[in-house]
């Protein structure tokens, strides 16, 4: 059995020399773009219930359901994402998880949403995907960072 000449203490992270400032700048630049597609869905939300030609439902496609529904599910879920976004400033693991529950949610939203907005649904897609890689692969630095 080979023995160690280091201690334990010497091999754990201390402060915050090991945490990439970039990584902590991605996570922030993710909450800010999550707070952006929160208002977003609440701005196609509120376009839905105040001018129902807005959105044209064509058939032969999944989201099958009344404009006026679809606006009020866009404005929870926006309200929602705004919410997921300001917690992940605290820097808890559980607000993260909640983040890219919605933030997931949100993308498969706007993946049923291309036939009827295709560049908006699109840009919202990378917007999400940005988001989800900032605190899949950061999210634990930026909880470290927070917690200080």
């Amino acid at each position: 059995m080979a023995q160690y000449s280091e201690s334990s203490s010497s091999l754990s992270r201390t402060d915050t020399e090991d945490i990439s400032g970039w990584a902590v700048g991605f996570i922030f630049l993710g909450t800010v773009m999550m707070m952006l597609l929160g208002s977003f869905h609440i701005i196609a939300g509120i376009s839905a219930l105040i001018d129902d030609d807005f959105f044209v439902v064509r058939d032969g496609f999944a989201l099958k359901m009344d404009v006026t529904t679809w606006g009020w599910i866009q404005i929870v879920g926006g309200i929602a994402l705004m919410l997921a976004g300001l917690g992940l400033l605290s820097g808890s693991v559980i607000a993260r998880f909640v983040a890219i529950f919605f933030i997931v949610l949100s993308a498969v939203w706007n993946f049923y949403s291309i036939p009827y907005y295709p560049v908006w649904s699109i840009l919202m897609l990378v917007m999400c995907f940005g988001v989800l890689w900032a605190l899949i692969a950061h999210g634990h630095e930026f909880s470290d960072v927070m917690k200080e």
